[in-house]
This record gives C-alpha cells, sequence and structure tokens, in this order.
C-alpha cells in the first residue's frame, strides 16, 4: 500500500471546488471515482477502492462512499472541516489504494 501523491492537488482541488460550491456533491464523487479508475488501471474488477486520511495523526480510513455519505448525515461539519484542514495542510493529505 502507497500514498499516491500523484493525485493529491487534483483531489484538493476538488475539495476546494466542493467548498467554495463551485462544485456539487454528485460532481465530487463522480470526478474522485474517476481517479480512483485511473489508480485501478480501469479494471474495476480489482476489489480495491480510493481511501484517504486528512492528516498525518487520522486513524480513520475513509473510502469516496463514506466522504459522499458523511456530507448528507450529522457528520458534514466534521468532513468539511476535515477537507479544509487537507487544503490547508496539503502535505498531510493521504491518498491510499487497495
Amino acid at each position: 500500500m502507497r500514498n499516491h501523491k500523484k493525485y493529491r492537488s487534483t483531489v484538493l482541488s476538488l475539495f476546494s471546488d466542493f467548498l467554495t460550491g463551485k462544485i456539487t456533491e454528485r460532481k465530487l464523487k463522480v470526478e474522485l471515482y474517476l481517479i480512483e479508475m485511473e489508480v485501478a488501471n480501469y479494471n474495476p474488477l480489482t476489489g480495491k477502492s480510493v481511501w484517504f486520511k486528512f492528516s498525518f495523526d487520522d486513524t480513520l480510513a475513509t473510502t469516496i462512499e463514506n466522504l459522499y455519505q458523511d456530507l448528507f448525515n450529522k457528520n458534514v461539519e466534521f468532513t468539511e472541516s476535515r477537507m479544509r484542514f487537507a487544503i490547508d495542510n496539503p502535505k498531510e493529505l493521504q491518498i491510499y489504494f487497495s
């Protein structure tokens, strides 16, 4: 398992666009899944997914689906604050595929 730093700026840009209202939750999800497909070499049968750690001390493994669901429940403020933290501290965002 390795940190896919190559996608960090794209993910951070998507987070920023979402938080500033430039894209919807749905668009964020779709764009993140496109990254996941690229990481999987366009093979959806890998059984693997992209997941995030928003900071070095983050103990959660947040998948794209987790992120999307959190934007529609009581975790929305927490999730948005984690996205803001990642934007403000870009080197701390970790992107994994497993």
